[in-house]
């Protein structure tokens, strides 16, 4: 089974809920950050394992039998529309953690489970649409033998988000973006990744995208220079011309660094 994503869409007609109208004034935060910042706890509720779950019980009326959902993270896309930034809300349940209560073997989530699942999301949240997106198949799931292949996975999955910021930051005036891509469950990542959000917590998300200026990055690696136990392998000297658009992925207690094809 492939990892499967719901990226969540507007509010039908746009009529945003008063909560997420109240936060925009509140938090000064744009009114997509807010939609993202509900759906995502809506999600939370949902995908919670201290009590019922209602992503096990969805999938169990979907497929029939009674199942463990697979392992899931909240996260959000980027995507540019009419040269602004948009950035909406997605539910990804990730590949191979699906089994049956009784038996503990695998089950495959089929297309009527997805389209079952995402109907019930579609209603639940009042989105306009469910964009369902399923990962290209592998003949064997990866298997991450240490921490690079798991750091070049993750940019893997978000390359295109991770250019789609490239571009957005060059368009915004910034003549040497570098992106970043973290894992904030990673202690280091979660600091760093506050930062660049200016100062706010990441509570909500398990990666986050942001670009900082070249010189903003050349400090960050020196102060991850000092960090005991930090992977230092991948920290050398980059100038400027090294990548066309450079991500740092920081994963894993470590840092690798990619050139997003654009």
């Amino acid at each position: 089974m492939s990892d499967i994503s719901f990226v969540i869409g507007k509010p039908v007609g746009e009529e945003y809920p008063s909560i997420v109208k109240s936060n925009v004034e509140s938090k000064g935060i744009s009114i997509d950050d807010a939609w993202v910042d509900y759906c995502h706890e809506i999600l939370g509720r949902f995908i919670d394992t201290s009590g019922e779950n209602l992503l096990n019980r969805t999938l169990s009326l979907a497929l029939g039998k009674n199942v463990i959902s697979p392992k899931t993270f909240l996260t959000y896309r980027m995507l540019t529309v009419n040269g602004q930034a948009r950035s909406s809300p997605v539910l990804m349940l990730l590949s191979g953690f699906c089994n049956e209560q009784e038996t503990g073997r695998e089950v495959q989530i089929t297309k009527e489970a997805t389209e079952y699942l995402s109907a019930y999301l579609g209603e639940s949240l009042k989105a306009e649409s469910i964009e369902v997106v399923v990962a290209t198949p592998l003949i064997n799931e990866p298997i991450f033998h240490n921490a690079d292949e798991w750091r070049a996975n993750l940019f893997n999955q978000n390359s295109h988000d991770c250019s789609s910021a490239f571009k957005n930051a060059i368009n915004n005036g910034n003549e040497f973006p570098v992106v970043f891509l973290i894992d904030v469950r990673d202690e280091i990542g979660a600091i760093l990744a506050k930062s660049l959000n200016g100062g706010k917590d990441i509570n909500d998300f398990n990666t986050f995208i942001g670009t900082a200026s070249f010189d903003t990055f050349k400090k960050i690696i020196s102060i991850l220079e000092k960090r005991t136990g930090f992977d230092l392998k991948a920290i050398k000297p980059i100038s400027i011309g090294d990548y066309r658009s450079l991500t740092a992925v920081i994963a894993a207690d470590g840092i690798s660094y990619f050139d997003a094809q654009i």
